[in-house]
C-alpha cells in the first residue's frame, strides 16, 4: 500500500483516479483486488478536516493497495493515469 499527494489540487488525484485501468477506485480498502481510492472524500469523509490535516493527508491524498494483478500490468496503468494530469 503506498499514500501519496499528486502535487496540490483535488482535482488531480481525481484524474489519477478516474483514468485507473487496472485499480477498482473504491470507498474502502479490503479486497481481492488492486484498490484505489481519495481518502478525504471516501474513507475520512466523516472526520474533521482539522483531524485529517492532523493525520498528514489533505484533499488529494491518494492511497493503492496492491493485491492480485500482475506488478507490470499495475505499473503501466498507474502510469496512463499519471501522464493524464
Amino acid at each position: 500500500m503506498i499514500t501519496f499527494d499528486p502535487i496540490d489540487r483535488k482535482t488531480e488525484s481525481y484524474a489519477i483516479l478516474n483514468n485507473l485501468k487496472v485499480f477498482t477506485v473504491v470507498v474502502s480498502l479490503g479486497g481481492v483486488e488492486s484498490l484505489a481510492e481519495n481518502l478525504w472524500v471516501y474513507t475520512h469523509s466523516d472526520v474533521a478536516q482539522e483531524d485529517k490535516r492532523k493525520s498528514g493527508f489533505c484533499p488529494q491524498t491518494v492511497r493503492l493497495s496492491f493485491v492480485l494483478e500482475e506488478p507490470n500490468d499495475l505499473c503501466l496503468g498507474f502510469d496512463q493515469a499519471l501522464s493524464k494530469i
